[in-house]
């Protein structure tokens, strides 16, 4: 792994500590940390070459073709531009008709998913440095670079979510729709709209194990499901693979995160109701990545519930983490948990060819 992303693992905190030592208010502190790191993993990500991410030479390729024919972005005989979702279609041929090109489509794209992602954390967490930890060490920043779609309906997902906390449900699925016009994915997120007020009682918790059980049994059904979409063509190919290690590692990771989060469950839900809706996120994602096990074609969806912890996990820690009597050595071990698993599974991330990071700056 490259030293840029250790560099933008551990930046954020030096000039965090300036930004919050030198600004006294403390929502204008979050919002220029917020902004400054948003600037700096769009520069990262926007500018990275055609050879960084097994996907970005597919994303030029693409961007090439509609520059040239403008009019094929709704119907046309490309293969490879029929496997793009149509507002991504149409964010390329808009960037090759006013001339920023297929660099200035990738800023944008990068752009709009640090905005997206800066707005949900700014207005659900109040130490926005571990939530941008997070978003580091779980990988958002180096799948922005390979799954920069999916890497977008993340960030809006988390930002539609902000609207249920309101009871706002239209707005959330206007947002959740708008979505799905860059990734199909996206869609499941409405399962949301029953979940988000049910309190996770044991009789909730041990309908979820029941389900996602089941659900591992009856994968021929999920299987039929997909083959009716434009993610049918990885069945039975290279990204259709059983019991992948790292997709292993990832379960138990997830199911340890699950566990930690619901022991605070009562002390962060409390007088804040609305963080049950980043419940049933962990939920979900953890039995999602169950799925992905016996098929590891499931693990990019996961990624649509995965933000869940950017909220949690800040919120975990400054409302009730009483272990070992100490936030501080909480917070260190949470950290140090956090870059280990950030190491290990940066191994597992050659594939996915963002390990050599260039730039064309």
């Amino acid at each position: 792994m490259q030293e840029i992303y250790w560099i933008n693992l551990i930046s954020p905190f030096i000039y965090g500590l300036l930004i919050n030592t030198l600004v006294k208010k403390k929502n204008n502190a979050k919002k220029i940390i917020l902004i400054v790191f948003s600037i700096q993993v769009t520069l990262i990500v926007g500018t990275r070459t055609i050879t960084t991410g097994a996907d970005t030479f597919n994303y030029y390729q693409i961007f090439s073709y509609l520059q040239q024919n403008p009019n094929d972005f709704l119907h046309t005989s490309n293969v490879l531009v029929n496997n793009v979702e149509i507002l991504y279609r149409l964010v390329c041929v808009v960037c090759g008709k006013v001339g920023i090109g297929f660099y200035g489509a990738n800023i944008l794209i990068a752009a709009a998913t640090m905005y997206f992602f800066s707005c949900a954390v700014y207005k659900m967490t109040d130490d926005v440095l571990i939530s941008i930890f997070l978003y580091n060490s779980m990988f958002f920043v180096n799948n922005m670079m390979n799954q920069m779609r999916a890497s977008l309906v993340f960030a809006i997902v988390l930002y539609a979510t902000t609207f249920l906390l309101e009871n706002k449900i239209v707005h959330f699925s206007f947002w959740t729709i708008l979505a799905a016009g860059f990734h199909t994915s996206a869609l499941i997120a409405l399962a949301l709209i029953p979940l988000y007020q049910m309190y996770i009682s044991r009789r909730v918790k041990i309908l979820y194990v029941v389900l996602t059980f089941v659900s591992t049994q009856l994968l021929g059904i999920a299987y039929k499901l997909i083959s009716l979409t434009n993610y049918g063509r990885y069945l039975g190919g290279g990204r259709d693979i059983a019991h992948s290690n790292s997709v292993i590692l990832n379960f138990f990771v997830r199911l340890a995160m699950l566990l930690i989060v619901m022991h605070y469950y009562k002390i962060v839900v409390g007088d804040n109701k609305e963080y049950n809706t980043y419940y049933h996120m962990a939920f979900l994602c953890s039995a999602i990545q169950a799925l992905a096990i016996v098929s590891s074609l499931f693990a990019r969806v996961t990624t649509v519930f995965l933000g869940c912890y950017v909220v949690l996990f800040p919120r975990c820690i400054s409302k009730g983490v009483r272990l070992l009597g100490n936030r501080y050595i909480v917070k260190a071990l949470f950290f140090l948990g956090f870059i280990l698993y950030y190491y290990t599974m940066s191994k597992f991330h050659v594939g996915a060819g963002t390990a050599i990071y260039e730039s064309i700056l």
